[in-house]
Protein backbone atom coordinates (compact mmCIF):
# COMPACT_ATOMS: atom_id res chain seq x y z
CA UNK A 1 0.00 0.00 0.00
CA UNK A 2 2.82 2.63 0.60
CA UNK A 3 4.67 1.52 -2.34
CA UNK A 4 1.95 2.14 -4.57
CA UNK A 5 1.35 5.51 -2.80
CA UNK A 6 5.26 6.38 -3.27
CA UNK A 7 5.08 5.69 -6.82
CA UNK A 8 1.46 7.93 -7.22
CA UNK A 9 3.06 11.32 -5.59
CA UNK A 10 6.46 10.56 -7.50
CA UNK A 11 4.09 10.16 -11.02
CA UNK A 12 2.28 13.34 -9.80
CA UNK A 13 5.63 15.39 -9.47
CA UNK A 14 7.25 13.84 -12.46
CA UNK A 15 4.19 15.64 -14.69
CA UNK A 16 4.64 18.90 -12.84
CA UNK A 17 8.12 18.93 -13.45
CA UNK A 18 7.74 18.55 -17.05
CA UNK A 19 4.52 21.14 -17.46
CA UNK A 20 6.91 23.36 -15.14
CA UNK A 21 4.56 23.80 -12.49
CA UNK A 22 7.34 22.11 -10.17
CA UNK A 23 10.35 23.26 -8.81
CA UNK A 24 13.17 20.85 -9.73
CA UNK A 25 16.07 21.55 -7.76
CA UNK A 26 14.99 18.91 -5.08
CA UNK A 27 15.71 15.51 -5.58
CA UNK A 28 12.76 13.62 -6.61
CA UNK A 29 13.12 10.56 -4.28
CA UNK A 30 13.67 13.66 -1.25
CA UNK A 31 10.44 15.43 -2.10
CA UNK A 32 8.11 12.21 -2.71
CA UNK A 33 9.41 10.85 0.49
CA UNK A 34 8.44 14.37 2.17
CA UNK A 35 5.06 14.71 0.87
CA UNK A 36 4.19 11.21 2.06
CA UNK A 37 5.57 11.52 5.52
CA UNK A 38 3.35 14.78 5.23
CA UNK A 39 0.05 12.84 4.06
CA UNK A 40 0.33 9.82 6.24
CA UNK A 41 -1.23 11.10 9.68
CA UNK A 42 -3.90 12.13 7.55
CA UNK A 43 -4.14 8.51 5.17
CA UNK A 44 -4.61 6.55 8.45
CA UNK A 45 -4.03 9.07 11.73
CA UNK A 46 -3.46 5.60 14.43
CA UNK A 47 -0.56 5.63 12.77
CA UNK A 48 1.02 8.86 14.36
CA UNK A 49 1.50 7.44 17.56
CA UNK A 50 4.11 4.92 16.09
CA UNK A 51 5.45 7.25 13.32
CA UNK A 52 7.27 8.76 16.08
CA UNK A 53 11.08 7.46 15.08
CA UNK A 54 10.52 9.01 12.01
CA UNK A 55 9.92 12.57 13.41
CA UNK A 56 13.60 14.38 13.32
CA UNK A 57 14.29 12.76 9.81
CA UNK A 58 10.62 14.23 8.86
CA UNK A 59 11.39 17.77 10.02
CA UNK A 60 15.00 18.08 8.09
CA UNK A 61 13.36 16.58 5.11
CA UNK A 62 10.27 19.06 5.35
CA UNK A 63 11.66 21.89 6.20
CA UNK A 64 14.57 22.07 3.42
CA UNK A 65 11.57 21.03 0.95
CA UNK A 66 9.40 24.09 2.24
CA UNK A 67 11.97 26.34 1.92
CA UNK A 68 13.69 25.49 -1.67
CA UNK A 69 9.91 25.43 -2.84
CA UNK A 70 10.24 29.20 -1.29
CA UNK A 71 13.01 30.21 -3.29
CA UNK A 72 12.47 32.52 -6.50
Amino acid sequence: YAERLLKLIESILVEGRQAGEFERKTPLDETTYAIYMVMCPFINPVQLQFNLETAPTAAVLLSSLILRSLAP
